[in-house]
């Protein structure tokens, strides 16, 4: 089980989430890494993953009892139809990048459903400075089909999306962020020999 996201850490320390328990739902949950720092300050955890092998790790992390808490389910397809209750905070950390960009403005329509006043949106994602951008066949605006097999990522979606451009989606598709804080983060990997440079963004506010 690997940490959280250290910028979630900053973010969820800064806002005082740790006073003020709710519901929390994160896309792309994987093991429950992001979703344990949640729990360990008393919160109600919800994930979504593709993966059946990381829901089983989840569910074991996170000490969840019942399938309504961690779904499998693709998120191409738009939200599981299980998924209910509205969230104070919804976590999508690099994961809506793996979906065609029509899907992912999709589950952006769909999350309006379940966001309580004041409920907090943190979003990160590729920039097109990401060493992957251009490496495979373009599929759709800044999409590609990966071709190289260094981040282990050969033949996956790669959606890359400028922060001002998701801001924008966010508000048409589910509304209007106050407080907005973007950052950019870019850090180099040697991953299989090849010097990667990452460069993501990171977006969250309050609705």
């Amino acid at each position: 089980m690997k940490y959280p996201d250290i910028y979630l850490i900053r973010t969820f320390f800064k806002l005082g989430l740790h006073k003020k328990p709710g519901r929390v739902l994160e896309l792309g949950c994987g093991s429950g890494n992001n979703l344990s720092l949640f729990k360990s300050y008393g919160w109600d955890v919800f994930g979504v993953d593709y993966s059946d092998e990381q829901i089983k790790y989840a569910n074991h992390n996170l000490e969840c009892l019942d399938d309504d808490h961690i779904i499998q389910y693709d998120l191409s397809k738009g939200l599981p139809p299980s998924l209910s209750g509205k969230f104070d905070f919804i976590l999508c950390a690099n994961v809506l990048y793996y979906i065609n960009r029509q899907s992912m403005i999709d589950v952006l329509g769909e999350l309006k459903k379940f966001i309580t006043p004041k409920c907090v949106l943190f979003i990160s994602g590729r920039t097109p400075d990401d060493w992957r951008f251009g490496k495979g066949d373009n599929v759709e605006h800044n999409g590609f089909i990966i071709d190289r097999h260094e981040t282990g990522e050969y033949g996956l979606l790669n959606i890359f999306y400028n922060p001002n451009e998701m801001k924008n989606l966010v508000s048409q598709y589910i509304g209007k962020l106050n407080n907005i804080v973007i950052l950019n983060t870019t850090y180099e990997n040697i991953e299989n020999g090849e010097l990667i440079n990452n460069h993501d963004f990171i977006l969250y506010g309050t609705f």
